[in-house]
Order: C-alpha cells, then structure tokens, then sequence
C-alpha cells in the first residue's frame, strides 16, 4: 500500500550554536528542504519490526526485519518486494559497500554476504558458555575493514555480554568480547570504531555508553543514568561523526566532547541524521524537522512514532517507522522536487 503526500513548509525557528567540523573545510549549500512524500507500508507478520535498511543507490534499497514472514525486502526504485528467498529467521543490521557486495547480521550470531546474485551466510560467531547472539550493527569504510558488533547471553554471569568483530576481505576475526554486561547498540567507523551501548540495572537506572575501540582497546569516553539524560545516540553526518545528547549535538576531539549546535527550545531529540551539517534531519517523537544552517522548519509531523532507520542520498530520502498499533513497518520516501517551495 503507498500513500502520497505532499507538504508544504511550516513554522520557521532558529538554533543556538556554531556549527564546526572536518567540513568546514569547504563551503557547504544550506540542504534543499522540497521534498514529496510517499508512504510504503511494509507488513512481516506476526509482529516482525524493521531494525535496519541500506541501500547502494535510490534504484537498490533494502530493510531487514528482526523476525515474521517477510523479513527481507528490496526497494528497485518503484516498489518493495519480498525477497523471493528465505534466507534467516531474523535480521538486525545491513550494511554494503556496492550492489553486489552487501553484508547482514542476524540472530545466532550469523552474518549473510550479497554478492548481486543471492545471499550466503559466511560466517557464525560462536563461544563456549555463550548462547543467542546476534549482529545488532555492521560498519566499514571498505570491503577489507568491516566491523560487526553484538550481543550474546552467557550460561552464567552478567545478563547480556558483547562482541566486536573485523573482517579484512578475507576472514572475520573476534577482537573482543566483553564480560561487564554492557550491550552494544551501535557502531561507527567513521573516525576510529566508536560504540553506543547501555547497561541494564534492576535495583538502579540504566546506564548509557559511548565507547572507542583502538589497539585491542575499549575505551570508555562517556557515561550517563537514564536519570541525568532522556536521549543519547550518535550518527554519522558526513564524514564526521555527531554524538546527541538531549537537544545538544556535539562532536569528540581530543578526548573532550564539544558542542557544536543545540535546540533548547524544541522537543526531545530522539533521533539525527544528515548529508552535512548544513542539512540535518532532527526526529523528535512524531515529527520531523529540517534545519539547513540557519533555521529548521518542519516536514513531517503526526507520524505514528518516532524515525527508527534512516537511509539517505542525495536527493531522496527513506525513513523507518514502526507502527507499533498495527504491527507493521512504515518507510516516509522522500524525494526532492525540482522547484525549491
């Protein structure tokens, strides 16, 4: 089912902050904001939720679902479609580098390679005393450095332990699993391997993560309760990497953070993404927002959640929302018009 809207640009409001990254170094276009909108409604029954799409170019698009029927899709530039092959039982992470060489993690610690034609698990992490493990991110810069990252439950000890894991265009190896019940959540290669993970407490309130990985190292470079922040995350925005805390954004030089923009008088954000930083997407809990530099307007707003999964180019764009109320996934495809509103 595709719904088509069409927007018009909203309220005007400005942020505090100077922006400063590694793209400073050239001039940058405030981001075009035309965009029209179709909604793609992909179903995985019973209760399967997309938890990661990527895509090579707008004409080649794919979403993974953690579980259900339908838990593979392909967007060719028209339409998704179920892939026509039952490849796993469960997928939480996809990430590529061309279309033929695409990577998956799934549950049991398996992780599947595309290489344009069809889908092959290549490899299972697998440890003694460790049992359902599953690949919750996959990043690179290239086909010969890929990281994987995720989590396993041992037989005794803490509730959950994680992994890191490399591949150099020939084998994957384990660099590390951990034993301090951290789950890792999220990966970036952009700078050096940085990890987001969270704590789980029963008696006390949880406890988010930012780590680095270097020399065999985990480094931890910040830590926060649930009880002294409401949203902390991280994504890559260009070729810089941006931590969000709150309504503050931020970047990690020199082992210190430092902000570089804020929204303090807008709702939470849960979720950023970008092509530059003159062209952010802001995701609170049912809307979105557009900031180009100088000011943010609304796109979108009354959506039935908040963004999950987002995938970019140049002038589309594919946003993930599970509609948790009808049990199925939603994808906003947003695609620049000719004519600036």
């Amino acid at each position: 089912m595709r719904l088509y809207l069409y927007m018009a640009l909203l309220t005007l409001f400005t942020a505090c902050g100077i922006l400063g990254s590694d793209d400073d170094k050239e001039p940058l276009e405030p981001g075009p904001r035309n965009y029209e909108w179709a909604v793609d409604t992909l179903n995985s029954p019973p209760g399967g939720f997309i938890y990661d799409i990527w895509g090579s170019s707008p004409e080649d698009v794919w979403a993974v679902a953690g579980g259900g029927l339908n838990n593979l899709w392909h967007f060719n530039g028209k339409e998704w479609s179920v892939w026509d092959e039952r490849v796993g039982s469960a997928f939480y992470s996809i990430h590529g580098f061309a279309q033929d060489d695409i990577w998956m993690g799934g549950n049991d610690g398996q992780l599947y390679h595309f290489d344009g034609q069809g889908w092959s698990q290549t490899y299972t992490f697998e440890r003694t005393g460790l049992n359902n493990s599953r690949i919750t991110d996959l990043q690179g810069t290239s086909t010969s450095n890929l990281y994987a990252i995720g989590t396993a439950t041992p037989e005794s000890g803490p509730f959950r332990v994680s992994f890191i894991l490399h591949y150099n265009g020939r084998i994957w190896q384990e660099l590390l699993t951990t034993d301090f019940g951290v789950q890792f959540q999220q990966l970036s290669t952009e700078e050096l391997p940085t990890i987001r993970g969270e704590k789980y407490h029963q008696a006390s309130s949880d406890t988010l993560l930012f780590y680095q990985y270097s020399n065999e190292n985990l480094k931890e470079i910040l830590s926060k309760t649930d009880n002294e922040v409401n949203s902390m995350s991280m994504n890559d925005i260009g070729n810089s990497l941006y931590y969000y805390i709150d309504n503050q954004i931020l970047s990690f030089k020199n082992n210190d953070f430092q902000e570089i923009l804020s929204f303090p008088n807008m709702e939470l954000i849960i979720r950023l993404d970008g092509r530059h930083r003159k062209d952010l997407f802001l995701h609170t809990r049912d809307k979105i927002f557009h900031y180009n530099g100088e000011n943010k307007i609304l796109l979108l707003e009354d959506l039935p959640r908040n963004v999950f999964r987002s995938q970019l180019f140049s002038d589309e764009v594919f946003f993930v929302i599970r509609d948790y109320e009808n049990g199925t996934n939603l994808v906003y495809h947003g695609t620049l018009t000719q004519e600036e509103e």
